[in-house]
């Protein structure tokens, strides 16, 4: 999930049952993608210190136009409206579903 802390507008990608560097890239450059023609683009990329944000995913950001910042070490309240957004969608949506596979949660 790619958030604006603007406009709040989440943009929502694949998922996968085990994310790694590659899936992180290949998930920015869908989200480059979707954003491409927009007329005010996203110019920094906010993320955490997992360990599949390594230097090919940074490269991939980079080559998208934008720049990364990643947060300190433990410190999820730096991120909060993201952590909050992923919380509502727990407790909005995925509790009040029964979520068959994978193709069935990309469509929710």
């Amino acid at each position: 999930v790619f958030l604006n802390l603007q406009t709040r507008e989440a943009i929502v990608t694949e998922s996968t049952y085990r994310p790694n560097s590659a899936w992180a890239c290949r998930q920015t450059k869908a989200f480059v993608e979707e954003t491409r023609n927009r007329e005010k683009r996203q110019a920094i990329l906010i993320h955490d210190r997992d360990t599949k944000y390594t230097k090919k995913f940074r490269e991939t950001v980079e080559a998208g136009g934008m720049k990364t910042n990643p947060l300190p070490k433990a410190s999820p309240n730096l991120n909060g409206r993201y952590e909050r957004f992923v919380e509502t969608i727990k407790l909005e949506c995925l509790n009040k579903f029964i979520v068959f596979d994978k193709k069935h949660l990309d469509y929710l």
